[in-house]
């Protein structure tokens, strides 16, 4: 009997030892790689003209814990959303503005603008008069 369990354990060594499965360790140590990826400082430069985007690039990315920096230059006076992380900004005419936002949330977020003629910035983008246009401008990609 005691023969029997020596000559199954061994099998068992050995059909685990030729196995093409990763070890747990290994399994362990390749997700240890992949969430200990540095932050990084990720910008963007944007440029408007009559409310729409110069350009055509209309995804910008980073990855998830990245800081990310997107400045955005405009003709006129537009307000700007970053949609999820519930961000808003304000731009005069031929100036810029700047969104630093922390990328902890990932998935698809869209930039858009809102045209105004005569901005109150005490009003948020989107209580303003339905009158006034919401365009989406570029896509934030935020990558796990």
């Amino acid at each position: 009997m005691k023969f029997g369990v020596m000559i199954l354990v061994i099998a068992m060594f050995l059909l685990g030892a030729c196995s093409n499965k990763p070890s747990l360790d290994a399994i362990n140590q390749d997700n240890n790689q992949h969430s200990s990826t540095a932050s990084q400082l990720v910008e963007y430069k944007i440029e408007l003209s009559e409310g729409n985007l110069v350009g055509s690039k209309d995804k910008i990315t980073a990855n998830k814990g990245d800081n990310v920096s997107i400045i955005v230059a405009s003709d006129k006076a537009i307000n700007i959303h970053l949609h999820g992380y519930d961000i808003e900004k304000h731009i005069p005419a031929h100036r810029e503005a700047k969104i630093d936002v922390n990328a902890n949330a990932t998935g698809r977020f869209i930039i858009t603008s809102h045209s105004v003629n005569d901005v109150d910035e005490s009003v948020s983008a989107h209580e303003e008069d339905e009158a006034h246009e919401e365009h989406v401008l570029v896509t934030l990609e935020i990558y796990p």
